[in-house]
């Protein structure tokens, strides 16, 4: 399937006009339809180039709790008729801020433990696992130690050359931009919502102050939160430590 196709059922485009030009009322539009028909159909696009057409296709979730773009979930979705499936968790957030080869490169990484089909530890980056995506146009790279291709967490990275290159330089011209994104509300600004504070830019919680005492010849110091109060003892009466920067 081709990705600038991917709902064909929807005649309007994502500027919301149909191929005619006449406007197109917005209650026609299908939201759920268009954001995972969309994703899924990158991922048909992917499979069909760089594995041949012989992965199954996943169940695929969005969680926008995930902290990374998403990860592998092996054989866990039972059809009706008794077929199981893997699937995919991903961050929609993280969809919406990458790019078109930001996505393709993180969802060929999850396709390769579709290629895998592991069931115990179905995340590890394995030897084969490298090797495969290594074969597609894309280098593993262990985090904290970039030379080392194995582990529970890595970073991909596109060879140049490769076949995932030659194949994001051919979809290149034609472009593809998601019809759907989660909507992220613009910060508050000061005074716009009645009753609400807005957190200063620069906090000093968690950070530590030195407190000196004033007098001349006097080495009383000691180390507190901001604004706590104290004093010297070591004279007559007490004298009010200062906070210094």
């Amino acid at each position: 399937m081709d990705i600038t196709n991917s709902a064909p059922q929807q005649a309007a485009d994502r500027n919301g006009h149909s191929e005619k030009g006449a406007a197109v009322d917005d209650r026609a539009l299908n939201p759920t339809r268009e954001y995972y028909g969309e994703i899924i159909a990158v991922v048909e696009f992917l499979g069909k180039h760089l594995y041949g057409g012989a992965l199954p296709l996943p169940l695929i979730t969005f969680d926008s709790k995930l902290k990374g773009f998403g990860h592998y979930i092996p054989c866990k979705v039972d059809h009706r008729t008794g077929t199981t499936r893997p699937g995919f968790a991903l961050n929609p957030a993280r969809v919406k801020q990458a790019d078109y080869r930001a996505v393709c490169l993180d969802l060929v990484g999850l396709m390769e433990h579709l290629r895998q089909a592991k069931v115990s530890r179905a995340n590890y980056h394995d030897r084969d696992y490298a090797a495969g995506l290594k074969e597609r146009g894309i280098q593993v790279h262990r985090e904290g130690e970039p030379d080392k291709e194995t582990g529970e967490r890595v970073t991909l990275s596109v060879i140049p050359g490769g076949r995932f290159e030659r194949l994001m330089a051919k979809k290149a011209s034609e472009g593809f931009v998601f019809s759907w994104a989660i909507h992220e509300p613009a910060p508050a600004v000061a005074g716009e919502n009645e009753g609400e504070s807005v957190p200063k830019a620069d906090s000093n919680s968690g950070r530590k102050f030195k407190y000196v005492c004033p007098t001349p010849g006097c080495d009383t110091a000691f180390w507190g939160k901001d604004g706590q109060k104290g004093g010297c003892l070591a004279h007559d009466q007490p004298v009010a430590l200062v906070q210094t920067d």
